[in-house]
This record gives structure tokens, sequence and C-alpha cells, in this order.
């Protein structure tokens, strides 16, 4: 994989890890970073295998293949290292602790299983419709088996051989019974996934409809897309991502116009303070949403602002 940070001059991060049955378990702890998975680096070296990931601490962002997974701290999901992917881990300042120096730590923390492909008890066309879907850690299968990996990584050093390979066809178990139950839900949590994206990118892009560099890639980066993945969530809900930061700012302008104490107000001050910086792409854009010029539109503002969606 290929990593970055932010934290270049003071990153940290440490693993434990263990080999049971075939399976091997890690547990990462480290300041917030971001990996990317490329199919030049595939072919230098592919275990062919799946990967589960579970977040203990932090926020995840996971892609693969125009899924988008967000994860918080007992979310659970799987994908496939034999396929590119992006990820990244996200701690907020609210969760620093103190390091080893006394200054902050932000400490993401997870768990990762890695699961030789043919060792999974599904059919590959099965597991395929989950591959970067996210599955809860904090009730039912999916509580038990995280339960599990947590005490399988603290006795790390205490299992026998034969304890460890009883215990790899448990979590297999486990696994295939948390991946059965998940198969057979309606799809009602990958819409709720795909709204709360959407709604994240909106508020994003309304504290920043007054910069006129915003673009589609800041919007992307910030919620750890690719402009590909950013795209289908706004078809998704009928638009595009650029007719929506368009016609907000649009209707701050018109909002703006109509305020009587704005009167005294520029109309092209107004256009540039919601990111509009020419003009007549302002004039044009403006009447070929409202019907009117911005000057026409101030003139008769308050009445013609209940008329307009």
């Amino acid at each position: 994989m290929r990593p970055t940070t932010r934290h270049r001059e003071d990153f940290w991060a440490e693993m434990t890890w263990m080999l049971f049955g075939g399976l091997h378990l890690s547990q990462v702890r480290s300041a917030s970073f971001e990996v990317e998975r490329t199919g030049q680096l595939i072919r230098q070296s592919d275990p062919d295998g799946y990967q589960l990931s579970v977040s203990l601490r932090g926020d995840s962002h996971f892609e693969q293949r125009d899924r988008y997974v967000a994860a918080g701290p007992t979310d659970i999901f799987l994908y496939d290292t034999s396929r590119a992917f992006r990820a990244a881990t996200v701690v907020a300042p609210a969760d620093a602790r103190p390091g080893p120096d006394g200054r902050p730590m932000y400490p993401a923390d997870g768990l990762i299983v890695h699961i030789p492909r043919n060792r999974l008890p599904l059919p590959a066309a099965r597991v395929e419709r989950l591959l970067a879907v996210s599955m809860t850690g904090d009730a039912g299968v999916g509580a038990v088996l995280l339960g599990t990996l947590k005490q399988l990584i603290a006795q790390s050093g205490s299992i026998s051989d034969i304890g460890a390979s009883t215990l790899a066809g448990v979590v297999l178990d486990l696994l295939g019974a948390l991946l059965t139950e998940r198969l057979d839900m309606p799809p009602r949590l990958d819409n709720e996934r795909h709204t709360a994206l959407f709604l994240c990118m909106r508020m994003f892009i309304e504290e920043n409809l007054s910069d006129p560099n915003l673009s589609l890639s800041d919007i992307a980066r910030a919620h750890h897309v690719s402009l590909r993945s950013l795209h289908k969530v706004f078809e998704r809900s009928g638009t595009t991502a650029a007719a929506w930061i368009r016609r907000r700012r649009l209707d701050r302008c018109r909002l703006d116009l109509a305020n009587p104490a704005l009167d005294r107000v520029p109309v092209h001050n107004i256009a540039r303070r919601w990111g509009f910086v020419n003009d007549s792409h302002f004039n044009r854009a403006f009447r070929a949403e409202f019907g009117v010029s911005p000057a026409a539109y101030r003139r008769h503002g308050s009445a013609m602002s209940a008329g307009v969606g």
C-alpha cells in the first residue's frame, strides 16, 4: 500500500499481531493516515484474500469499486486485497490522549483479519455483494465476532497451536454467519449510508459556498472518496454536484437581493460574496434560473420571492 499522513513530523504507530489457524490478526494503533492500493502495487504483491476491518477508535473511510464505507467504532466491513482501494482513518481532536513526550496523540485503533480466499465459508458471488458494506459489531453476531477478536489479540501470546486452529474455525463460522445475516437484510442500510454521505457533502458545500475556488475535488477529498463516487452520490439524488453548488449560490444571492437591509450593496458584490467572480456569467446563470436579471429581481424581490422555489 502507499501511505500518506498529515503527521509527517510526529507520526507514530504500533502493531500487535498473531497467526492462528492460517489467519492473520493484527491490531494497529496510529496517528491519522491514508493509504492507497493500486493495480501496480497489487501486481507486485497479491496475497489473494480478503481482509476484515473493525474500527475500535476513530472513523474509517474506505472505497473499493465505487462502494464507499464510513465506519465508526465497532463497525465491520470486508474488502478484497486483490482489488484497488483507498482508505483513511481520522481521529477527532477530542479523542486526543497524552503521548510519551507529553504532547497530545490522536490514536486511531482498529483490528484487521487477513483471510485466504478459499477459507471464507461462502460462495464468491455472495461475498462479492458484501464487499465494502458496513456491518454492525455492537449487537448480535457482529458483537460476538468483535468480542472474540478482541479477546484473541489480548491473549495472543498464550494460545497453543491446537487452540489457535480451533479458534480460527470459530472466527470463520462467526464471520460466515454475519455475512449470511447481512445478505438477508433489506437494502435500507445502504440507502441510509448514501443519505448520510449526501447530507455531509451538502453541509460541506454550504460551509464553503463563498469560496470561489471550491472544486469537486475538494469535496471528494474532504470525504475520502473519488470524483467518480462523488458524481454517483449526486446522481442517485437526481442532480449533479456542480448543479447543486450553482443552485445553492444562486439561492443565497437571491435571498440577499431580496433583503432590504442590503439594498446599498452592489449586485456584483453580492455575487462575489457567494463565489461568482464573473459578472456576465452570474447574470446569465441568475436569469436562466429565475427568469429575470439580478437587478430586476432586486427591484421586485419581495414580491417575486414567494413564487421562486
